[in-house]
């Protein structure tokens, strides 16, 4: 994207501070307040991009100005394009592309060395690590205490779990999260030197771990086991090294994480089950089904909830936010 001669490579613990703040508020996000109908992170950086275009105006110029930069505001207009074609448009995601982007490459100027680098991934872990104690606090005692048969019962029980949460509708998102946490946390533990280093991060990828699990989120149960595969894959790390803390780490998780939790994410494997209970399989059917029908527009956002996805049977009008959950007081006990 830039020429060695464009890259700035001392910056200042102003920069550094920004990026750790961008970082951390986009974990938090959730749990932070709202300001003129935007959250915190779109405000922090908003700030953060006029300080990059004020302090480092030639990066951000040719940042701005690359084929990675022009190819994301073509692809946005592009599905914007597509859009209008369908009723009840509605461009909110595509709006939250574009932001989303635009805040990646406004960390892109600011993290120009290998200690900004470090800055982000060590930011990245801490939060994963502080968020996962905050869901455990949360919802432990109530998982560990039930039992589910089944896809349906495991999901309910989450609902219910979750429900008193601040995190309780970005369920699956902190878990993607805390699975990259993880994986982070696995890097930065193997090439770390110091022992008394290593020692708190192979803890805080642990912690980690839970709360990439205790959600019962397949994809981020996913996201975590395939990161970690492609790390043992591609690391040059001895595998004698990487066999014992793997196991250490899977036989911890299969003892501490809640039955339900694995009654859920192994559901997975079980596709009969769960194409009548599971929105999610439900909608990967309906994708093969009708896609010859939609092959060039889509569906539509806003046609896709509005009407598109109930009359097409892949769910109904009580979506995942809106389930019934258990009553605490009625739950089957072990």
């Amino acid at each position: 994207m830039l020429k060695d001669s464009d890259v700035v490579i001392h910056l200042s613990a102003i920069d550094r501070f920004l990026l750790g703040i961008l970082v951390a508020s986009i974990f938090f996000e959730p749990y932070l307040p709202y300001f003129g109908g935007s959250s915190t992170p779109f405000w922090i950086f908003v700030i953060a991009s006029v300080y990059t275009a004020v302090t480092r105006l030639q990066t951000f110029e040719k940042i701005i100005s690359s084929y990675y930069f022009l190819a994301v505001i073509g692809f946005a207009l592009i599905c914007a394009f597509m859009e209008s074609f369908h009723p009840d448009s509605d461009y909110s995601v595509i709006t939250r592309f574009i932001s989303m982007s635009s805040g990646m490459f406004c960390i892109s100027v600011l993290c120009r060395n290998s200690r900004t680098v470090d800055v982000i991934m060590r930011t990245f872990i801490l939060c994963s690590a502080l968020n996962a104690i905050i869901i455990a606090e949360g919802t432990f005692n109530f998982l560990a205490g039930y039992s589910a048969a089944g896809f349906d019962e495991a999901s309910r029980a989450r609902i219910t779990a979750f429900e008193d949460l601040t995190v309780k509708d970005y369920v699956d998102d902190v878990s993607i999260l805390s699975s990259i946490g993880a994986i982070l946390g696995m890097v930065t533990f193997f090439y770390e030197k110091s022992r008394l280093k290593k020692i708190f991060w192979f803890v805080t990828m642990i912690l980690s771990t839970v709360g990439t699990l205790l959600p019962a989120s397949r994809t981020g149960a996913l996201v975590l086991v395939v990161g970690m595969v492609i790390f043992f894959i591609k690391t040059k790390i001895s595998w004698k090294r990487l066999i014992l803390p793997a196991l250490y780490i899977a036989v911890l998780m299969y003892y501490f994480i809640p039955q339900v939790v694995w009654e859920r994410i192994g559901s997975t494997l079980n596709f009969t089950e769960i194409r009548e209970v599971d929105s999610r399989a439900r909608l990967y059917t309906a994708m093969f089904t009708h896609f010859k029908d939609y092959f060039f527009d889509g569906v539509g956002m806003g046609n896709y909830w509005k009407s598109w996805a109930v009359s097409s049977g892949i769910t109904n009008i009580s979506t995942y936010r809106e389930a019934k959950p258990i009553d605490r007081k009625s739950t089957r006990l072990n």
